[in-house]
């Protein structure tokens, strides 16, 4: 007989536990049962994967597979190639004629996808918009300081064309040492009046201004017998119309407050462009055309960080907006009502945060250089002088000691260094590789006892990269990089868009900076920068530019990963210097005179307005900690080719690193 089993008394608490289980069981069930059919089918995928043998051998297949790719296609080119050499022994062409067929048929296909490519990618990137806080959401009456202070810039540009005492000689050097493009540029006179007639602006103005060549500005009280005296005259639309209009009768000049309100819409109508009959765009001419909308959304572009409309705006915002537009009516002197209060259509401002990208599609040969070739090169040639690559964060650095030789040979690891250290930050173009004649010649000067650190910004090198690291991170990348040496400040040089990387640091982490140098600095006068750079992308046509002006334009400022960075990344607010920014620290400023991206003429005028405002009685003006070299006959980072101005501009920043 089997023994019988006797019921077994659990203890109260197991026996609650065992019911509650079986009752949570079949309360699961229940909840299973309203799960989606969907849902419930990939919650069994996931667990066939996770826990079946042919989910484990579906895995290790994949594996494998990622693995084999390379062999696999390597396999398939030696069939392609051996096949190719059947055809090839068939034929009665030559080998080379047939090889060389065949990989320009593949290189067209490769570029037909990088195409497609470029549209999809300028299409997504479009799509995306960068928000920095403290932009966003800016103080009580911060917009109104940004506002009034850029306005009164025009102010400050017409005072320092009168501050004589503080200008400094411009060096005009012989025929032989001109430069390359002497030669090529057509004299100054035609050319800057040529450029006033096609885009009148402050800047063109002054260009025009500066000339010197006897006849080309007349004083009216010397035309009385028909006898023309030369003269330097003020900024202002009645000299302006007189040097288009030479002629014996020269009506009275006007005063200077008159002339400085000309100079106000002149800077008013570079705002905007309106369409020609022909169906391009041109700069506005008449301040007339003008409305209250269209000054609106100028500042709503720029204010108010890219807003399409007032809808957007809080009711706090939208007032100030209205202050801000009468603001600026009252600046320029015009009305406050009437036909003013509309809008015209035809008018249109550039919103850099806005519109589309004005990036132009180039081949992928072309990337080639810029993201391969020239960075190897470079690489090489950055070894050679003593430097090696590293990271701080998201930034990367080259760095270089006083005696290279000697200090490699205890490895790569950071050892604290001494000197007052140099950091170089680099423009728009292929990194540190483009600066290579001149960071030769400073490692030959500065570099002798100083450390130098090369800042390498790969969102405007040309290169495939989207991740565009905010300006914080950036000044306290830098900062990092520099205590990682044993470092507390250095000499910052800007370059061109390198100049921005200098303001960042100067805003954010201003202790580490000793003195600046910014050379091609585009950094000052930032709104007035990006309409010259919107008037060259997209107003002003091929036909109407030189040589050089179209090199900027397709080579620098047209490139997909550039206008990423710049019309979305970008925020002029935290990036725009003003000159008293720089007081306090000592600042070298180095101007080209035939720059066509920075407005030089106007930037000369305001180091002239604050070196007055600086100086004392008997003050020099390399006294006041703001020093001004300007370079004749060159543009835009024309010193880097030039290699008498290269000389010139290095000797120049060693002697202010050593002062």
């Amino acid at each position: 007989m089997a023994p019988q089993r006797l019921p077994v008394a659990l203890p109260s608490t197991v026996e609650q536990a065992l019911r509650a289980e079986l009752e949570g069981r079949s309360d699961s069930r229940a909840e299973l049962r309203q799960v989606p059919a969907w849902a419930r089918l990939q919650r069994i995928m996931v667990s066939w994967m996770t826990d079946s043998v042919l989910g484990l051998l579906v895995a290790r297949l994949g594996v494998a597979t990622m693995k084999a790719v390379p062999f696999v296609s390597l396999l398939v080119v030696l069939r392609r190639m051996w096949r190719l050499n059947r055809i090839m022994m068939r034929s009665r062409r030559s080998k080379t004629w047939i090889l060389m067929r065949s990989a320009f048929e593949m290189w067209t296909l490769v570029e037909l996808i990088f195409y497609i490519y470029f549209r999809c990618k300028k299409w997504s990137l479009e799509k995306r918009r960068a928000y920095e806080p403290r932009v966003l959401w800016k103080a009580p009456n911060e917009r109104q300081r940004l506002l009034t202070n850029f306005l009164t810039t025009i102010e400050r540009i017409h005072a320092g064309q009168g501050s004589l005492p503080f200008r400094e000689k411009a060096k005009r050097r012989e025929a032989k040492g001109a430069g390359i493009f002497q030669a090529l540029r057509p004299p100054p006179r035609q050319e800057a009046r040529e450029k006033l007639i096609s885009a009148p602006s402050v800047e063109n103005f002054l260009r025009l201004s500066d000339d010197h060549e006897p006849g080309f500005w007349y004083e009216p009280k010397a035309c009385s017998k028909g006898m023309a005296k030369p003269m330097r005259p003020a900024p202002s639309v009645e000299n302006l119309l007189r040097s288009w209009e030479v002629s014996e009768e020269v009506s009275p000049r006007t005063p200077a407050d008159v002339d400085l309100q000309c100079l106000k819409h002149l800077e008013l109508c570079s705002w905007f462009s309106t369409l020609t009959p022909k169906g391009t765009r041109d700069i506005c001419r008449d301040v007339q055309q003008i409305r209250r909308g269209n000054i609106e959304q100028w500042l709503l572009s720029y204010f108010f960080d890219g807003a399409e409309s007032t809808q957007e705006l809080s009711d706090r915002e939208a007032q100030e907006l209205q202050e801000l537009v009468d603001a600026v009516a009252r600046w320029a002197g015009l009305p406050l009502d009437g036909e003013w209060a509309g809008n015209n259509e035809g008018l249109k401002c550039f919103r850099m945060r806005n519109d589309p990208f004005p990036a132009v599609h180039r081949p992928l040969l072309s990337y080639v250089n810029t993201a391969f070739v020239a960075p190897t090169i470079g690489h090489q040639a950055l070894t050679m002088l003593g430097f090696r690559p590293y990271r701080s964060g998201s930034t990367e650095y080259w760095f270089r000691p006083p005696n290279p030789a000697e200090h490699w040979q205890h490895g790569l690891r950071p050892r604290l260094v001494s000197g007052k250290a140099l950091v170089f930050c680099h423009g728009v173009g292929v990194g540190p590789t483009m600066c290579l004649t001149f960071l030769q010649r400073l490692t030959r000067t500065v570099g002798k006892e100083a450390p130098v650190f090369l800042v390498d910004t790969a969102g405007i090198s040309m290169r495939f990269s989207d991740d565009v690291p905010g300006a914080r991170e950036v000044a306290a990348n830098i900062e990092n990089m520099l205590q990682v040496w044993g470092l507390s400040w250095a000499h910052f040089v800007g370059h061109s868009f390198g100049a921005f990387v200098v303001a960042w640091v100067l805003r954010y982490a201003r202790h580490v900076v000793e003195r600046t140098t910014l050379i091609d600095p585009v950094c000052f006068l930032v709104l007035k920068i990006l309409v010259q750079g919107h008037e060259l992308q997209q107003v002003r046509h091929d036909t109407g530019m030189d040589p050089m002006e179209i090199a900027i334009k397709y080579f620098v400022m047209t490139e997909l990963f550039v206008c990423n960075f710049v019309c979305r990344c970008f925020f002029w607010e935290e990036s725009n210097l003003d000159m008293q920014d720089l007081e306090g620290t000592k600042a070298l400023i180095v101007l080209e005179s035939e720059d066509l991206i920075v407005p030089t003429y106007s930037v000369r005028s305001l180091v002239f307005a604050e070196q007055s405002r600086r100086a004392k009685a008997g003050k020099a003006p390399s006294e006041t900690g703001l020093e001004l070299l300007w370079v004749e006959d060159q543009p835009h980072a024309g010193f880097l080719l030039d290699m008498v101005a290269n000389e010139d501009v290095c000797a120049r920043l060693a002697a202010f690193h050593g002062s």
